[in-house]
């Protein structure tokens, strides 16, 4: 638990502020807030202007310009640059980040079926739910929350770096892996809401839990959605699209599947649960092979 916070207090600032403002403003709406989003080329234009944070820098796709404060004195006749691009100028790091979409759904994968594993008398992979892996009082719960956390960890790498890879594509790409982005970030808080046991009362963690899990679920689903709208038209990337909608229609048809079947009494709620989050976990694979074969590895 103390691992989900300390993660979550360092990446919620770092992550978002840049992010949002390219993502869902205009050059235009960020002019009349007083902030410009400018490339450079320059590494370090620290004339009489100061570096704010290290985290935001990395973030950054592009220099960040906020006006002269009166009685600065700055050399610059109208601005004051506060965060320079460095995704853009370190390839290695950015193929790192976007490997991390590979390495995550293999240790997620490997985890539930080890966790599985341990519980041969009372858990089941076509009955069970994965949250009950990690549910209040279930055995090997912290292992597997650290391992957990691990994951969301790489998912969050992943998609600050295919958000990197993705600056020059239509901007639908990039609000889908701001979603992601967010989504990681919240995955972070699933060790403060553990999923309550089966049989026992309703709690307001356990409740908690049922909620970011309907976020979650949704957000898997737009996400491939919206990386195949943003994509269709583009060279080389039409297969894919197509896959993306394809895999969205599936996790929204094999989610809604296990929900109601659930509903009826139906104990097949682990099968269809793996089949989402199975469809999901390889639209990651894909998605970050795709984006290893783009320009911007070249």
């Amino acid at each position: 638990m103390y691992t989900s916070i300390f993660i979550l207090i360092l990446l919620l600032p770092a992550v978002c502020l840049p992010l949002a403002l390219e993502t869902f403003f205009s050059s235009a709406d960020l002019e009349e807030m007083g902030i410009s989003l400018e490339g450079s080329d320059d590494i370090f234009p620290m004339q009489g202007c100061e570096l704010v944070g290290f985290l935001p820098t990395m973030l950054s796709s592009r220099i960040v310009k906020t006006p002269r404060m009166a009685g600065e004195s700055c050399d610059c006749v109208h601005y004051t640059s506060c965060i320079k691009s460095y995704f853009g100028e370190n390839i290695m790091l950015r193929k790192t980040l976007v490997v991390c979409g590979l390495v995550a759904p293999v240790l997620y994968v490997i985890t539930a079926i080890v966790g599985a594993a341990l519980r041969p008398a009372d858990y089941s992979h076509i009955v069970n739910a994965i949250s009950e892996l990690l549910s209040n009082g279930a055995p090997n719960k912290a292992v597997l929350d650290i391992v957990f956390n691990i994951y969301n960890a790489l998912l969050l790498a992943f998609a600050i770096g295919a958000y990197s890879v993705l600056k020059n594509f239509p901007r639908i790409t990039r609000v889908a892996l701001g979603i992601l982005i967010g989504i990681q970030i919240l995955s972070f808080s699933w060790g403060f809401f553990p999923m309550d046991p089966l049989g026992t009362e309703a709690t307001f963690a356990g409740t908690m839990h049922n909620v970011l899990g309907g976020v979650v679920a949704l957000a898997t689903i737009i996400m491939p959605l919206l990386m195949g709208l943003g994509t269709r038209r583009l060279d080389g990337f039409k297969r894919y699209a197509t896959y993306s909608f394809i895999s969205s229609a599936i996790i929204f048809v094999s989610g809604l599947t296990g929900v109601i079947l659930a509903g009826q009494g139906i104990q097949l709620f682990g099968l269809f649960e793996r089949i989402t989050i199975g469809s999901y976990e390889l639209w990651i694979v894909v998605t970050a092979l795709r984006l290893l074969k783009t320009e911007a590895f070249e």
